[in-house]
């Protein structure tokens, strides 16, 4: 049987080194390995979909997959929205008069606690929910009541916060970041700095990233604090979160920008209808394992971030939102920088495979059928996503195809690429496996 690109060393979905929704790039692995990882995600239980909130003026909490401009409303506060943090599937919302409210799934908006200042920022980590207010005070409450553990004290007022494993970080107007280290004693000390006053703050777990009132973000490397790079892609940054490896960015006039943490290269904009101060990503994993990335590609153009490189220099990424569910429907695929305004074809197989295909890889169909989608249009911004799958294959694909329960399914983009650097024309992403469920 042939090799399939996935990781050295297998392990059991519990281990961190191992994140379901995207598995370690960076070796060779046999064929048996991606067979326990398929084994291993048809035995998972079915998760919570990953969501997208966002919040504002209005009071409205809107909700999306990520994906997609498909907001929907799922309730309302007392106030206008000025903090939200997420923890697991719970979404907890700050008002301007420090009323804290929380989002549950199927279960909707309501009033949970008053924090003791006026919640300007919220972020968690562990079970504890840091509350920020303009006095430059830190409450740390325990979820899921809010009872007060501990008042802590920035030197200035707190816009933003944002937890990594060891420290909370404040960000103020002033363009500093202060930070305390978690299960201390509340003691913030100086830590870096940016070109504007700072309205958000994210982190990707190599660097914190500072969003400015006036449009800049500023990536600072959370080792040394220095600022790796800078760009700017709007007016203003009011809110920022992670989502399958890129960062959102939100602003006033109630868009959300999709990007590379690192370039700030625009992968999509979608449009939440309205006015954004707050957004949250709900802590659940992806529905499916990524694999087969850039590895032995045809003419030594690996990426191991993604799929062989293509005519950008770089690779193709394949990603997954939504749940595996077929009752739902709500599996939706994304792919990013592929070559903006190409056609890209989205594939579909049962089997595990591995062989040259173009300027890329297949990874499956090579020895079972392989079913076709249809024709997308990749915008200009290199991107693209396909959103229910099961109608689809229900309406337009052969028996074989149909989404069943207990089955799995193995989906790769192909892509055409006339400029790629291999001379074949066309190209493939990393590949994705769903298990699917009722």
């Amino acid at each position: 049987l042939p090799p399939l690109i996935m990781h050295r060393s297998f392990k059991s979905p519990t281990s961190p080194s191992l994140r379901k929704g995207g598995l370690p790039r960076t070796a060779l692995a046999r064929l048996s390995q991606a067979s326990a990882a398929l084994l291993l995600v048809a035995m998972a239980p079915v998760a919570a979909a990953q969501t997208v909130l966002v919040g504002g003026p209005d009071t409205i909490i809107r909700q999306t997959n990520g994906v997609s401009n498909a907001f929907t409303i799922v309730g309302a506060c007392g106030g206008i929205v000025d903090s939200m943090a997420a923890h697991g599937t719970t979404t907890y919302i700050g008002d301007v008069s420090g009323q804290i409210y929380k989002h549950e799934p199927g279960i909707g908006v309501g009033y949970a606690f008053n924090a003791g200042n006026d919640a300007t920022a919220l972020a968690q980590r562990a079970g504890l929910l840091y509350i920020g207010g303009t006095d430059g005070s830190v409450e740390v409450r325990q979820l899921p009541g809010g009872a007060l553990m501990a008042t802590w004290q920035a030197s200035s007022a707190v816009q933003a916060l944002v937890v990594d494993n060891l420290h909370l970080y404040a960000g103020n107007l002033l363009g500093e970041i202060e930070r305390a280290l978690l299960g201390g004693i509340g003691e913030f000390t100086a830590w870096g700095a940016c070109g504007g006053p700072i309205d958000a703050l994210a982190t990707d777990g190599d660097a914190i990233i500072a969003g400015t009132t006036t449009g800049g973000l500023y990536r600072l490397d959370i080792q040394t604090a220095a600022t790796a790079v800078s760009y700017s892609v709007s007016s203003d940054v009011t809110a920022l979160g992670m989502h399958l490896e890129d960062l959102l960015v939100a602003d006033s006039t109630g868009r959300v920008q999709r990007i590379d943490p690192v370039t700030g290269a625009v992968h999509d904009t979608y449009l939440s209808g309205s006015e954004v101060r707050a957004l949250a990503v709900t802590q659940v994993f992806p529905p499916g394992w990524t694999y087969c990335y850039g590895d032995g590609c045809p003419c030594g153009n690996d990426d191991p971030l993604r799929g062989c490189a293509n005519s950008s220099g770089l690779g193709a990424r394949l990603q997954a939102a939504g749940t595996t569910s077929v009752f739902s429907d709500d599996l939706a695929l994304m792919v990013t920088d592929a070559p903006p305004n190409s056609f890209a074809l989205l594939l579909m197989g049962t089997d595990l495979s591995h062989s040259p295909l173009g300027d890329g890889l297949l990874c499956t169909g090579a020895n079972a059928q392989l079913f076709r989608f249809g024709i997308s249009q990749v915008g200009a911004n290199g991107s693209f996503s396909r959103e229910a799958l099961g109608a689809f294959a229900q309406g337009h694909l052969g028996g074989g195809a149909q989404f069943v329960p207990g089955s799995s399914r193995i989906f790769q983009v192909w892509y055409r690429d006339p400029l790629g650097p291999c001379g074949n024309g066309f190209n493939t992403t990393n590949s994705v496996i769903i298990s699917l469920s009722l």
